[in-house]
């Protein structure tokens, strides 16, 4: 199973993992490395699962930049990726439904 983020997500994260990179600890990059090892060797085929896991990802990057303007602007830009990644579930389900 693929990741389940959409391509615009990488930018987000990767200006994340700049400010964050100069305040992560080995904590914080425990616990990460743990979410992506979960990402890429999922126990169940649950793309919401999946789902779940790359916004704990997301929040624990951000949490570890300290810098609340950024993690203001990349919440409001979460929620949009959020509704649109949900009306492609619901795409993807009824796609599933009409195969014979």
């Amino acid at each position: 199973m693929g990741s389940p983020h959409l391509a615009g997500d990488d930018d987000r994260r990767a200006t994340q993992a700049r400010f964050a990179a100069t305040r992560v600890d080995d904590a914080t990059l425990d616990r990460l490395s743990a979410i992506v090892d979960e990402i890429a060797n999922p126990t169940q085929e649950d793309p919401a699962a999946q789902q779940r896991l790359a916004h704990r990802f997301d929040e624990v990057l951000a949490e570890t930049t300290g810098n609340a303007v950024l993690d203001g602007l990349i919440a409001s830009v979460s929620v949009f990726g959020a509704q649109r990644r949900a009306r492609q579930r619901r795409r993807a389900h009824a796609l599933r439904e009409r195969r014979p």
